[in-house]
């Protein structure tokens, strides 16, 4: 993966954006910014220990 900048940064906005997408239907519906803070942080966290230099 190293020298495939794509691939991270696409798993990456997944991470941090998917669920958001779905639980907003496509942004139909309001989240709450505790809400969004929590998913993102986990989306950031999960994408750490996935790519962490090892």
């Amino acid at each position: 993966m190293h020298g495939d900048a794509a691939l991270p940064a696409g798993h990456f906005m997944a991470l941090i954006s998917h669920t958001i997408v779905q639980f907003t239907h496509y942004g139909v519906l309001p989240l709450p910014a505790t809400e969004q803070d929590r998913l993102i942080t986990g989306g950031v966290s999960a994408f750490l220990r996935a790519y962490r230099a090892g």
